[in-house]
C-alpha cells in the first residue's frame, strides 16, 4: 500500500514537471532571460516556452524578439506576450497587435506595446499615435532591424 502510493506520488510529480505551458511572471522576483534585468512592469512582460517545456521570461516584447533571434533553430510550444489592458495577463502573442509609439515607452526602449485585438490597438493608437503590427509583421520586422 505504501509502496503504491510511493510510486504514485513520484509518477505524478514527474508528470507535472514535464507539461508545456506558459508560467505566470512573478514580478520583481524573475529576470528576463535576454537581459537579465528584473521583469517589474506587469503590462510588458512577455514569454516563451520551448516544445520540452523550458520557459523563458522576458521583460519586454523586444527581448523576447531578440532572443528568438539568437535562437534561430529552437521550436516554441507558447509564444506569449502581456496585453496592456490587463496587466500580469499573458495572452498568445500570434494573435496580438503591438503598438510602436515614442509616447508609450517599454522597459527596454523599443517602444512596443501589445494588445489582445486590433481595436485595442487602435484605441491606444488613437491616445499616443504610432505604428500597429501585428506580431508576425512584427517578428519579421525584428530579423530585418534587430537593433530597434
Amino acid at each position: 500500500m505504501i509502496r503504491n502510493s510511493i510510486l504514485f506520488l513520484v509518477a505524478f510529480i514527474t508528470l507535472q514537471s514535464c507539461s508545456v505551458e506558459p508560467q505566470p511572471i512573478s514580478y520583481g522576483a524573475d529576470g528576463c532571460d535576454f537581459c537579465k534585468m528584473n521583469i517589474v512592469e506587469q503590462q510588458y512582460g512577455s514569454e516563451l516556452v520551448s516544445e520540452k517545456g523550458k520557459v523563458f521570461k522576458f521583460d519586454a516584447t523586444e527581448c523576447m524578439l531578440n532572443f528568438k533571434l539568437q535562437n534561430t533553430t529552437a521550436n516554441w510550444a507558447f509564444e506569449m506576450v502581456t496585453d496592456y489592458d490587463t496587466p500580469e495577463k499573458l495572452i498568445n502573442a500570434n494573435g496580438s497587435f503591438v503598438l510602436r509609439s515614442k509616447k508609450l515607452p517599454s522597459p527596454m526602449g523599443a517602444y512596443l506595446t501589445s494588445t489582445a485585438s486590433k481595436e485595442a490597438a487602435l484605441k491606444l493608437q488613437e491616445k499616443f499615435g504610432g505604428t500597429i503590427y501585428s506580431y508576425a509583421e512584427l517578428s519579421e520586422k525584428f530579423k530585418q532591424l534587430p537593433k530597434w
